[in-house]
Order: structure tokens, then C-alpha cells, then sequence
């Protein structure tokens, strides 16, 4: 039993062992041996080390903490999933001004708040059910405007014709509805 209490010493910080140990050794000299007296220098040997700040507990303790703070916002946090497609259309020489005007008035109509309401409620989509039980449909219009992206891209000309293409990017917290949308 002295053997594993001279080892429970040694799980004291080194600090206090250089300050108290032989005051220690002695005291432990005169007391009784028993599972009592190691449990008990266990105990002050982990209150020790829990309370001598040192660089790898802090690191570790804001680690693990990190990791739950981390883990319960991830449970918090709505999924988000981005669908994206790219159209692209060829222009004969001198019609490039046509094809960016029906670019603008395509935009206009996809983002119209008419065509946005017809999308979120076709029964096909089913779009955002939980916002329009609490909200008005124009408000969810505007958060589907929000979560809309229409954007000119740049393609390499080839040819004689010009081409232009357009991305069309949706955020949605449904895969398959975000496709739908999109595709």
C-alpha cells in the first residue's frame, strides 16, 4: 500500500511536491495504510492538478468546450443546400443586345413576386410551409427574391455567333425541391 500512496504523490504538481513533499512523506509515515487514505490522496491529487493552471489543461478544457459549443449549434443550424445551373444561349453576329434584353425580362418575370408565389404554392413544391403558416405570402416571397441568384457568366466566344450564359443559383434547406427549382 505505500508503494501505490508514494505513487499517488507523484501525481501531485511537481510545484507543490518540491514545497510539501517531505512534510507529506512524514505524515504519510505515521498514518495507517488503507483504501480509505489512497482514495483520499487520489482525490487531492486530481483537485491539485485541476486547480496548478497550465497551458495543456486550458487548451484542452476550451478544446472540449469548443466541441460542445460546437456540436449544439450544429443541431441548431437549418440546412442549406444550393442548387445551380447555367444557361447558355448563341447569338447570331449583331443580336447580342436581343439576347441580354430577354435576359433582363426573364429575370424580371422569374423574380416577379406573381411567378415567386405561383412557385411557392404549387402543391408539386410546397415551398416553405412553415413560414407561410406564421407569415404573410409576401414576405416569403421576399425571402425566396433573397435566396434567388440570377448572375451573367462569362463564356469564351467561339465561332461566328456570340454566346452568353447565365447562372442560376437557389438556397433551400430541401435538396430536391432546390433542384426542382433550378433544373
Amino acid at each position: 500500500m505505500r508503494r501505490v500512496a508514494r505513487f499517488l504523490i507523484r501525481l501531485y504538481p511537481a510545484n507543490w511536491r518540491a514545497r510539501y513533499g517531505e512534510e507529506f512523506d512524514a505524515l504519510l509515515e505515521d498514518s495507517p495504510p488503507g483504501l480509505g487514505s489512497l482514495f483520499d490522496l487520489m482525490k487531492g491529487a486530481i483537485k491539485m492538478q485541476m486547480n496548478v493552471p497550465s497551458f495543456p489543461k486550458v487548451a484542452l478544457v476550451l478544446g472540449v468546450a469548443g466541441l460542445l459549443v460546437g456540436l449544439g449549434v450544429s443541431f441548431l443550424v437549418k440546412p442549406r443546400y444550393v442548387s445551380t445551373s447555367v444557361m447558355t444561349f448563341e447569338s447570331t453576329p449583331g443580336s447580342t443586345l436581343a439576347v441580354r434584353d430577354q435576359f433582363v425580362a426573364c429575370q424580371s418575370e422569374v423574380l416577379s413576386r406573381t411567378s415567386l408565389a405561383s412557385m411557392i404554392t404549387d402543391p408539386r413544391l410546397d415551398l416553405y410551409q412553415k413560414e407561410r403558416q406564421r407569415r404573410p405570402i409576401e414576405d416569403v416571397t421576399e425571402d425566396m427574391k433573397r435566396n434567388i441568384q440570377i448572375n451573367a457568366v462569362d463564356v469564351p466566344r467561339g465561332g461566328d455567333g456570340q454566346y452568353m450564359a447565365f447562372e442560376i443559383r437557389f438556397a433551400y434547406s430541401d435538396p430536391n425541391k432546390g433542384n426542382y427549382i433550378v433544373g
